[in-house]
């Protein structure tokens, strides 16, 4: 990609300085030049027409050039091997790795009786993985009202008994706006953030990983997930030690959380 780039600003520069050598040149000899010009435009129609063809090539070469240079990044190398299993389904990636613990951010996994729930810090996303290998995507709007991370006031909230864990911040908040749309997916049976965790979009999905097949897993190697765009997801092996569970914070609940905080 970066041998392209400097191609491309090379030729632009050497057809720049081309285009101000002519015109330095014909301005001071246009008097001249003029009728000769206009000989050749009648004479040798064949040879203006070969030269505007040329033209226009080079300028789609280098058109082109400039598009394939942007759209070629790379697949981050821990995702290859998913990736060549799933190349026709996922496209070419339109962007390079988001590696959470080198922007500030983490990755959350909630296990529920009938969904796994994936989040990125930095891609703001939930992905619902329903159980049979469908996926559905929500945007998080990052609520911070510590009801939303208190098992015990969402208990309430929710209107689910003591012996269910309620879901967790904004998974809770999506499941408060529309309950029939979210209680689907059951009571949570674990949840683990992750300071290590990383994804990268596609032109028809996103892969995102690592996580463990189940909490403090130190038996099997950590999990991607593939998402593709016609509503299908498969895990995939990462060759990678599980990570190890940081358990979400509970926090008080000073304030009473109101619905239309949302």
């Amino acid at each position: 990609m970066i041998a392209k780039t400097i191609f491309i600003i090379a030729a632009l520069v050497t057809i720049s300085k081309g285009c101000y050598g002519f015109l330095k040149w014909y301005k001071s000899e246009r008097s001249a030049i003029r009728p000769r010009l206009l000989q050749v435009l009648k004479s040798d129609k064949v040879f203006v027409f070969f030269l505007i063809l040329t033209f226009c090539s080079a300028m789609i070469a280098l058109f082109y050039l400039q598009i394939n240079a942007e759209s070629s990044f790379e697949v981050y190398k821990p995702f290859q091997p998913a990736y060549e299993k799933y190349k026709s389904k996922l496209g070419k990636p339109i962007g390079n790795v988001v590696k959470e613990n080198e922007n500030k951010g983490y990755i959350y996994q909630a296990s529920h009786e009938h969904a796994m729930i994936l989040y990125s810090m930095n891609d703001m996303n939930f992905y619902f993985l329903n159980d049979n290998s469908t996926w559905e995507k929500y945007r998080d709007k990052w609520d911070r009202h510590p009801a939303l991370k208190n098992d015990d006031e969402l208990r309430k909230l929710l209107h689910l008994p003591d012996s269910c864990d309620p879901p967790y911040a904004g998974v809770a908040r999506l499941w408060n706006l529309d309950p029939k749309k979210f209680n689907w997916m059951g009571g949570r049976k674990w949840h683990c953030r992750y300071n290590q965790g990383a994804y990268q979009y596609f032109e028809r999905g996103t892969i995102i990983g690592n996580f463990p097949r189940i909490k403090n897993d130190k038996i099997h190697k950590s999990l991607l997930y593939v998402l593709t765009d016609d509503g299908q997801w498969e895990s995939e092996p990462s060759g990678e030690d599980a990570p190890q569970c940081d358990e979400p914070i509970q926090l008080s609940h000073p304030i009473k959380y109101n619905p239309s905080h949302s």
